[in-house]
């Protein structure tokens, strides 16, 4: 995909979704490592949004409240400089050829900001799909490559927690999916802090 001002060009490409192996976390991390270190000097992109006002109604079934409690608490400190941002990075916006990653779909949400958004982000992601092991073996690797400042993590984990409140029962899972979900979502909560 190639993206110039104004224009979107796409190509179709072969390959599969989703990441199973230390090797394809391994390139994973290493795409994001790459594209956190890209010079983001005219790349036309928005500033990372907030994470927008309190619903007048909170998602309680994932803790939305106290969410928003311990990210006003925590300081997500300096980040130096903004990098250009993903936005979505899940296995489901991967696609797989010979055991190499061939494409990153999925750049609606690409923005300008915090590294740690992507990586908290993609960090739930694969918790929500492929569990623990897998989420420490990409976070492992995506500090080899880049410092990885664990207190400030914990604010991104927390912002990454806040995106699925209140949209979490709309994603159509099933009932068995959906509640597996749900609990690494509490652990993912308590382990940041909250």
């Amino acid at each position: 995909m190639h993206h110039q001002p104004g224009r979107l060009v796409t190509t179709f490409l072969e390959g599969e979704n989703g990441t199973t192996t230390a090797a394809d976390l391994r390139h994973l991390a290493g795409f994001l490592t790459r594209l956190h270190a890209l010079d983001p000097a005219g790349v036309e992109l928005p500033l990372l949004p907030g994470p927008g006002p309190a619903p007048v109604m909170p998602d309680e079934s994932l803790s939305g409240s106290r969410i928003r409690r311990a990210l006003h608490d925590l300081d997500p400190g300096e980040c130096g400089r903004l990098s250009v941002l993903h936005g979505d990075l899940w296995p489901g916006n991967t696609l797989w050829q010979a055991g190499h990653l061939s494409a990153v779909l999925g750049w609606e949400d690409a923005a300008l900001g915090d590294p740690l958004a992507d990586v908290g982000n993609t960090r739930l992601e694969l918790l929500f799909s492929q569990g623990k092991g897998a989420m420490h073996a990409f976070t492992q690797e995506y500090a080899r490559h880049r410092d990885l400042n664990l207190d400030r993590l914990r604010f991104w984990d927390l912002r990454a927690a806040l995106r699925p409140c209140g949209r979490l029962t709309s994603w159509g899972l099933e009932p068995t999916v959906q509640a597996q979900w749900e609990r690494r979502h509490a652990w993912f909560v308590r382990q940041a802090g909250a």
